[in-house]
């Protein structure tokens, strides 16, 4: 049974070990949101292009401990296409996921790491060669002026090959005229086996009932 005193000890250091974890740095989630921001989140192949440009642009700026991660002993093809890393002192890596399933992004100044201190067991950390792709100086990141991220719109959907007006009226005028031939073949059934009933099937019922009441010799 935990002892009351080992709840309030608990307590008191609670906070002091979620305060110990990295928080993600401003001016990263600036480069996120202007080098990654609007990448198809079904192409593996454009995300890890632009997220190796993010790590080249932390590089360019000073950033050198915020790279890329992969999964320990794999090749370099498998760097994650979506997360941020950052090594620690202790040589231990904290890593963010920056992106959801559903493209949006998932960054904010102060964000705790999604994998606080990974082992290098697990996930090895990615530098990358300081490239400048914003075109700002680089050296030592800038405070972060706290503006709003850059958000990236889609470009015009091509709605050419839809059909116009015109032709979705003509498709309902010709299913409207399938639909009544469909009735009037089904009235027309309607009536042939209603005429049957009435006069063909008493006919055959009475040659037949006449044809087995005849004698036998008579049937021959």
């Amino acid at each position: 049974m935990i002892r009351r005193s080992t709840v309030v000890v608990l307590l008191f250091l609670w906070p002091l070990t979620v305060s110990a974890q990295t928080p993600l740095n401003a001016r990263v989630v600036e480069i996120v949101n202007a080098l990654y921001t609007g990448v198809n989140p079904q192409d593996d192949n454009a995300r890890r292009t632009r997220i190796i440009t993010v790590c080249e642009q932390n590089a360019a700026e000073g950033l050198t401990r915020w790279g890329n991660k992969k999964r320990a002993g794999l090749s370099d093809d498998f760097r994650s296409p979506d997360s941020i890393a950052y090594l620690e002192d202790d040589g231990t890596i904290s890593i963010w996921d920056i992106q959801l399933s559903s493209g949006a992004m998932d960054v904010f100044p102060g964000k705790p790491p999604n994998y606080p201190k990974d082992s290098p067991a697990n996930s090895t950390f990615m530098g990358c060669a300081a490239v400048n792709h914003l075109g700002g100086p680089s050296g030592p990141a800038p405070p972060s002026p706290g503006q709003p991220p850059v958000i990236v719109l889609p470009s015009a959907l091509d709605l050419s090959h839809l059909a116009t007006k015109a032709d979705l009226e003509q498709l309902r005028q010709e299913v409207a005229s399938v639909k009544e031939d469909t009735k009037e073949i089904r009235a027309g059934m309607n009536r042939v086996l209603k005429f049957a009933g009435k006069y063909i099937v008493p006919i055959v019922g009475a040659v037949a009932a006449g044809w087995y009441m005849k004698p036998a010799e008579e049937q021959k």
